[in-house]
């Protein structure tokens, strides 16, 4: 747009995506490709959301941190009779398994594409 006393619309050859046009096309491809559930995160309420839909509730430290922390699993805490601890399968269930990193991949294609 331009302003120089009267408002006029000048055609612009960009192809460049605004944000709404941006995250559209994200969740397109993201429906193509199966990824639905990738995008998913857990709000400060502790609800499941839409990284897409919500992105306000979160911050990029966040979900640095949240792709960090699922990246690495973490080792085994066996017990006295060698057994795995509850709790040690609770924190290794958070972890990407070999699966979710293949889809961390197509993801990333998804949003470049």
């Amino acid at each position: 747009m331009k302003f120089d006393g009267k408002l006029e619309v000048i055609e612009t050859t960009s192809n460049e995506l605004d944000k709404e046009q941006f995250t559209a096309s994200v969740k397109n491809n993201m429906r193509y490709y199966g990824l639905q559930t990738w995008f998913y995160l857990p709000s400060p309420a502790n609800k499941m959301v839409c990284l897409l839909e919500e992105a306000h509730q979160f911050s990029l430290a966040e979900v640095l941190a949240n792709y960090i922390l699922r990246s690495v699993e973490p080792p085994e805490d066996l017990d006295a009779n060698g057994d795995e601890t509850d709790e040690s399968k609770r924190n290794r269930f958070v972890s990407y398994d070999e699966f979710e990193l293949f889809d961390a991949a197509t993801s990333r294609l998804a949003v470049e594409s």
